[in-house]
């Protein structure tokens, strides 16, 4: 629930990560800044390209979940 230190996702190929948030505001990003989710929806996906995205971190302030599908 809330703001998470999720640390690193590696995405050998193309893959989707499928959020949802319960308060309906999310954001994701990596410790480089990088914005991957900036959303109001309560729920969502973003294409991730292949590569390593370190640092990851989830900003909410209700309780949420994430799956990374290829």
């Amino acid at each position: 629930m809330g703001d998470y230190l999720l640390g690193k996702i590696v995405a050998p190929a193309t893959r989707v990560l499928v959020w949802s948030a319960h308060s309906g505001r999310i954001q994701i990003f990596t410790a480089s800044g990088f914005m991957l989710v900036n959303s109001q929806s309560a729920t969502g996906s973003v294409r991730l390209a292949r590569g390593t995205y370190s640092g990851v971190r989830v900003a909410t302030a209700a309780s949420w979940s994430l799956e990374l599908r290829s």
